[in-house]
């Protein structure tokens, strides 16, 4: 356990993240069964979804407003956001609406951390932006659209397509940032 959270106690945020971190993983589940999803079962998932998005929000505003924030709760919840994006990708891969690329939606996070071993600046801290939260919103948003069964194809296309460009320009942001501040900022 990290030691912030020995001297305190996990806290109320932090449980609400794990309760997340246990939504998320009802979802993920659905991936190994997804051929025997029905228009219900896709509902269920959509449910589980909205719920644990809801709860994202609250955690960070209950963290806050009790004065318990932490970089254990702030990793915590962006690692849940991950694990969620993806699972959502893959199963919005594997509903046949989109091909095998919305799947790297779910995965740039996990790209991003396997290139900071390659690329040491790009492990530096990032500064808090609403820009980054808002854009992870919008990508879970777009997947429980993609997901709805009501959604076509086409639309899904468009919705992944879009929603993958807005992840993909945010993360160049932030590359752009950490590589003028760590490889630039050090010559």
């Amino acid at each position: 356990m990290p030691d912030e959270c020995r001297t305190s106690g996990m806290g109320w945020a932090n449980r609400i993240t794990i309760l997340r971190a246990i939504l998320s993983i009802s979802v993920c589940a659905s991936v190994f069964h997804w051929e025997s999803l029905s228009a219900s079962g896709y509902w269920w998932l959509i449910s589980m979804t909205i719920l644990a998005m809801t709860m994202d929000a609250l955690d960070g505003w209950v963290a806050r407003h009790t004065h318990t924030e932490s970089s254990f709760g702030a990793r915590l919840d962006m690692e849940i956001d991950a694990f969620l994006l993806l699972s959502l990708s893959l199963l919005v891969f594997l509903s046949g609406k989109i091909a095998f690329w919305i799947v790297f939606l779910g995965l740039i996070r996990y790209c991003f951390v396997i290139c900071g071993e390659i690329w040491p600046f790009l492990q530096k801290e990032l500064p808090v932006s609403w820009r980054r939260k808002i854009v992870c919103v919008i990508q879970g948003i777009a997947l429980v659209i993609c997901l709805v069964p009501l959604t076509s194809e086409s639309l899904a296309w468009r919705i992944g397509a879009s929603s993958l460009g807005l992840l993909l320009s945010s993360f160049w942001i932030d590359i752009r940032w950490l590589y003028k501040t760590g490889v630039l900022g050090e010559i």
